[in-house]
């Protein structure tokens, strides 16, 4: 990836020390004894994004701040950036464009900021259909769009989970292979962990992307080298229903990447279940993705080590995933 490097990574990881979790690397346990769980689920608002959250508001110009921002997002990228505009102290207008199916817990979790200058807008399904509420709002209101194509501070905020990742192997099993499974929704999760494992690790790291199968435009890409892309894919993965990962991260994610595994809805739903029984571990189907990648990939003699992405899950679909679906 051109515009961003492993030093990139390594500089915006210090400066969010202060304001996020060091997040542990948990063995798991009966059926998952074998794979390692970097315990994302566990950060601030229960999800990763508050990383990529804080590195965007870190970044902003001061123009930016004076304008006020709208965006879209299913849920937890908006429940880290009011939590970051709090934790920073940052005065300014930020609209949110929730879905109309937001998950509750998403939704209840942003609206639970007290921030003044938040406004939360619940509408429209599909990212397409969200983009043009968003446009809409920004006209109106005056706000400048938080475009997230090309953002260095997103990439590099998310790849700091693979720095992390690579201290606590190094203490926990050194000297062996790494496997690391990754959800892949607009691609820049995988993108900024697989820089710093395959730049640490080199062919000892082999990068394994996880995407629901109703939504595998990168899949479709990875191992056909077709594009597929659908204006409204639709997964119980809520958070990897990205049309296409976007266009500035597919040659990076094609070079580094060893696999990309589609993950059916009733895989996800039962990664979900196993992660609950023997780990009792409360997790959302974007997050789950990783663990049902895991399960249909070969023993693997080295250490694999799967991201648990988010824990925003409705306790009422939860309880129903977990006992009525098969």
């Amino acid at each position: 990836m051109g515009f961003i490097s492993p030093a990139d990574i390594e500089a915006l990881a210090k400066k969010l020390a202060p304001y996020i979790k060091r997040t542990p690397l948990e063995a798991g346990q009966k059926t998952l004894r074998s794979l390692l769980l970097k315990r994302e689920d566990l950060q601030e608002t229960n999800s990763f994004t508050v990383r990529a959250a804080l590195g965007i508001l870190l970044g902003l110009t001061d123009q930016q701040r004076k304008n006020g921002l709208v965006l879209t997002t299913p849920g937890n990228l908006g429940w880290g950036l009011a939590y970051g505009l709090q934790c920073l102290g940052i005065k300014m207008r930020l609209t949110i464009v929730i879905p109309k199916d937001a998950v509750e817990s998403k939704r209840l979790g942003l609206l639970q900021s007290t921030h003044p200058g938040i406004t939360v807008v619940q509408d429209g399904y599909s990212e397409i259909e969200r983009y043009e509420i968003v446009r809409a709002i920004a006209k109106r209101d005056g706000l400048e769009e938080l475009h997230l194509e090309n953002r260095r501070d997103e990439v590099a905020a998310k790849g700091s989970i693979a720095l992390e990742i690579l201290e606590q192997i190094s203490s926990i099993s050194p000297g062996k292979r790494l496997r690391f499974f990754c959800p892949i929704g607009s691609g820049a999760l995988a993108a900024g962990c697989a820089l710093v494992l395959k730049n640490a690790l080199g062919k000892n790291a082999e990068i394994i992307g996880a995407e629901p199968a109703t939504a595998n435009d990168f899949a479709m890409l990875f191992h056909r080298r077709a594009v597929s892309t659908t204006a409204a894919p639709m997964s119980v993965a809520d958070s990897l229903r990205s049309p296409k990962v976007r266009d500035e991260y597919q040659s990076t994610l094609l070079a580094l990447m060893d696999d990309v595994i589609e993950v059916s809805e009733g895989e996800i739903i039962d990664a979900m279940r196993l992660l609950n029984e023997d780990c009792q571990i409360v997790s959302e189907p974007s997050s789950a993705i990783s663990v049902a990648s895991f399960l249909k990939k070969s023993p693997f003699d080295g250490n694999s080590v799967a991201l648990l992405t988010a824990a925003n899950v409705d306790a009422d679909r939860f309880r129903f995933l977990k006992t009525d679906l098969s």
